[in-house]
């Protein structure tokens, strides 16, 4: 079962948009639940909308609390808390957003579907209504669902010179948007410092030129390793002196 956790704003059709995806999962013979979450009830207030598909029969009617995908419909909440409460690892992010960001978002982050839904809606409609732009970059991002079993959902939406538009912005949200794979961080190897080799002598009456010449002879080597360990990691006694490296 896959789960997806919707967040916009009041005005922005991000509940609709969930109940257009759910439709269009049935399309393809899933099964498939979601209903919003509404805070205060009035335009540009944040709210959450969730869905879950499967192959087999949905029981589960809470909120999503652990989502493999996230819709940001709207950019200003991507710096919110608890947007990215419960992610799961290997997780895609579909967000609205003219530029994609230069830094990782979050460590669960593997693919990041980056799209300019804004822009695109001012453009074909003249309003930021962004749902049907959000779920073009969904289908594209993430692979699961085909743009045209989405579209043939909008039928029983819209009608005339609105259902044109939004099939536009679908189609449009699906071309424009970038799909970028976040590969984890890689750990840098550690480079080991070289062992340090300290004399500590043994003796009181130790002659300078002495100390010196094995000094030289010693700290000119350099570090050897055999199998793996450190043939410097060894005690030897040298004269009266014991060699030590850590």
């Amino acid at each position: 079962m896959k789960e997806i956790r919707l967040h916009g704003r009041g005005g922005q059709g991000a509940a609709i948009a969930a109940e257009m995806l759910a439709a269009a999962f049935v399309k393809e013979g899933k099964y498939a639940v979601a209903f919003p979450m509404f805070g205060f009830e009035r335009r540009g207030a944040p709210l959450m909308a969730f869905l879950r598909f499967d192959d087999k029969p949905i029981r589960q009617r809470t909120q999503v609390y652990a989502p493999d995908c996230l819709i940001i419909t709207d950019p200003s909440l991507r710096h919110s808390s608890g947007i990215f409460q419960g992610f799961q690892p290997g997780g895609t992010l579909i967000i609205n957003i003219a530029h994609p960001p230069q830094e990782r978002m979050h460590p669960n982050v593997q693919v990041l579907g980056a799209v300019d839904a804004t822009g695109i809606a001012l453009q074909v409609m003249g309003k930021p209504i962004t749902n049907t732009c959000m779920l073009g970059a969904f289908a594209k991002a993430t692979g699961w669902l085909k743009l045209e079993s989405l579209v043939s959902c909008f039928k029983d939406y819209f009608a005339g010179r609105l259902l044109e538009d939004n099939v536009q912005c679908a189609e449009r949200g699906y071309q424009e948007t970038k799909v970028i794979p976040m590969h984890p961080p890689r750990l840098q190897a550690q480079r080991k410092a070289p062992g340090r080799i300290i004399f500590r002598p043994s003796a009181a009456n130790i002659p300078g030129k002495k100390y010196q010449r094995i000094m030289k002879r010693i700290t000119s080597r350099p570090v050897q390793r055999s199998q793996g360990i450190r043939v410097a990691d060894a005690r030897w006694r040298i004269g009266n002196f014991a060699l030590d490296s850590r």
